[in-house]
């Protein structure tokens, strides 16, 4: 159900949120450019099955998301007001097929599709200078985006078409680096019942401290979508467990049991036991420096996606005979 708001709400909070049709995940990044200057690099993900982006997009069908045209900053503690402070005007840069098949042209987002899946990224750009920002000298920030609304087909979690709020953080005073950013696009389609050995990787300064963690996803700041009884971002699918739920991670045996995430390298395992269960995972990912021999956060990415489990028969996944060290 629609509601008509008044104008002066309008006016007050629609720079939060665009519209968007059945998104599926995104991400944010940012490079540093020159100074105090950085250039914001957003990605969002697409099912080829649902509306179109901003009216690009593969796929048979017809409907039309809108465009998104803007990030938004804001400071994240009490001490540096806690509120939003500006906004970041993104540039559609393009948008590719990243379904993992040989033949892209077959996947749902092809023009010769006979395989069931696709998934696109669109990508999207914009720069901030934060000598424009010198009154929150010392505070950190969030650049985020606000998207209605998620994948419709997630059952995992407590309410379903939840808004997509994601953002980065930044820390920009200290040293000006830029955010580690994804090596590879993210993994979506898992098959029943086969073992799963991935990960999220980043490209990262050397001297930075990388620390990976399940996280919850949110729908707007400070604000987590539940998970349905039994399930969190940390048990986020079924998986394999000898005993039943829940069980203690073991990604050395066959099977893996649990879900497993090693902190450190952003490996993760699991075995998916629920076929068509779609969920969404989110992984957070920390850049810890040292400046004058203190130690602080100087970045936090976070990529959410949905994950779906499908049964493609005879598509087992290989396993190398050899020790395996998580």
């Amino acid at each position: 159900m629609k509601f008509r708001l008044p104008i002066l709400f309008i006016l007050l909070f629609c720079f939060c949120i665009s519209e968007a049709n059945h998104l599926i995940g995104g991400e944010i990044t940012y490079t540093h450019i020159s100074s105090n200057n950085y250039r914001i690099n957003v990605t969002l993900y697409r099912d080829c099955n649902d509306g179109k982006l901003d009216n690009q997009g593969g796929g048979s069908s017809t409907s039309q998301g809108s465009y998104l045209t803007e990030a938004f900053i804001r400071t994240t503690t009490t001490n540096c007001q806690n509120k939003n402070i500006g906004s970041i005007s993104l540039t559609k840069t393009g948008f590719e097929n990243i379904t993992p098949i040989c033949d892209l042209n077959k996947s749902a987002c092809g023009n010769n599709p006979t395989y069931p899946y696709g998934i696109e990224a669109h990508y999207y750009t914009g720069t901030i200078n934060f000598d424009s920002y010198t009154q929150y000298n010392g505070c950190g920030f969030h650049i985020f985006i606000h998207q209605a609304t998620r994948n419709e087909d997630i059952n995992t979690l407590a309410t379903e078409e939840e808004d997509l709020y994601n953002y980065v953080y930044i820390n920009p005073w200290l040293e000006n680096k830029s955010s580690p950013s994804f090596i590879n696009p993210p993994n979506v389609l898992y098959n029943f019942n086969q073992p799963v050995r991935s990960g999220d990787y980043v490209s990262h300064n050397n001297n930075d401290s990388i620390v990976y963690k399940w996280s919850a996803p949110q729908k707007s700041h400070n604000s987590n979508i539940q998970y349905k009884t039994n399930y969190s971002a940390q048990q986020f699918i079924s998986t394999y467990c000898p005993s039943g739920t829940n069980c203690t991670a073991n990604p050395s045996s066959n099977p893996p049991q649990g879900l497993y995430l090693n902190s450190k390298t952003g490996d993760y395992s699991f075995t998916p036991t629920s076929l068509n269960q779609t969920s969404t995972r989110v992984i957070e990912i920390e850049q810890w420096r040292k400046h004058n021999g203190n130690t602080y956060l100087s970045s936090k990415i976070r990529r959410d996606i949905l994950v779906r489990i499908i049964n493609e028969n005879g598509n087992n996944a290989p396993k190398i005979a050899a020790d395996e060290t998580f």
